[in-house]
């Protein structure tokens, strides 16, 4: 892993270097492309879900109950977080 402090690659350019991959996480990126997310919500972060109406999240992870219709997981639920995932992605 590097940090580019001097220059922004897009995803698409960041995904390049690492290709081939089965699968890649990433934080941030919301705004490039139409790529699959699990919002995670900070012990301090209650009420309505800033992403509520974006339909790329497909999960939610946190401790506080949430106003959407998706798999929830506990921010310390790793083994279930992980399965979730490689099921939908059918790994």
């Amino acid at each position: 892993m590097t940090e580019l402090r001097s220059q922004a690659l897009g995803l698409e350019q960041l995904l390049a270097e690492l290709a081939p991959c089965d699968l890649v996480l990433v934080e941030g990126f919301r705004s490039e492309g139409n790529i699959l997310r699990i919002e995670v919500r900070g012990p301090d972060e209650s009420g309505p879900s800033p992403f509520k109406q974006d339909a790329a999240v497909i999960a939610v992870v946190g401790d506080d109950p949430a106003d959407r219709a998706l798999p929830r997981f506990g921010r310390d639920d790793v083994a279930r977080i992980a399965v979730f995932i490689a099921e939908r992605l059918d790994l």
